[in-house]
C-alpha cells in the first residue's frame, strides 16, 4: 500500500508537470495558481466558517496583496512577515508574497516580544 501511495503521487507529479510544461522545481507559484484558475475558475478553492472564495477570486485578491507589496519594493529573496491569524487574509496574503518571489515569515503574537524581535 507504500509503495502504491508513493508510485501515484509520482504519476500526480509527473501528470502536473506535463500540464505545466516546465520542470516543478522551478516553477513559479502563480503559475501553479493560473493553472488551477484556468480549469477551475467558478470552483471552491477556499472555505472558512461562512466564507468562500473561488479560485478567480482568490486569484484576484492575491494579485491585489502582490501588486501593493510590489509598489512597496517587495521583491524575489525578500522575506515578508505575516501578523494575522489563520483566515482568508492570511492565505490570500501568503500567496500574494509567493507571488512576488518573496518568502513569508507567519509571526505568532504569543510569542515573547525577544523571540519576535529575533525573527523580525
Amino acid at each position: 500500500m507504500h509503495v502504491q501511495r508513493k508510485r501515484s503521487n509520482a504519476f500526480a507529479l509527473q501528470e502536473l508537470h506535463a500540464r505545466l510544461g516546465q520542470d516543478l522545481v522551478l516553477c513559479k507559484t502563480s503559475k501553479i495558481i493560473n493553472s488551477y484558475v484556468e480549469n477551475f475558475e467558478n470552483n471552491i478553492a477556499l472555505s472558512y466558517q461562512d466564507v468562500h472564495f473561488s479560485y478567480h477570486e482568490l486569484e484576484g485578491l492575491s494579485n491585489q496583496v502582490a501588486r501593493v507589496l510590489n509598489k512597496k519594493g517587495i521583491k524575489a529573496g525578500d522575506r515578508v512577515a505575516i501578523n494575522l491569524p489563520r483566515s482568508p487574509e492570511f492565505l490570500i496574503s501568503m500567496l500574494g508574497i509567493l507571488k512576488n518571489g518573496a518568502s513569508y515569515v507567519p509571526l505568532d503574537i504569543s510569542n515573547p516580544l525577544g523571540r519576535l524581535e529575533h525573527i523580525i
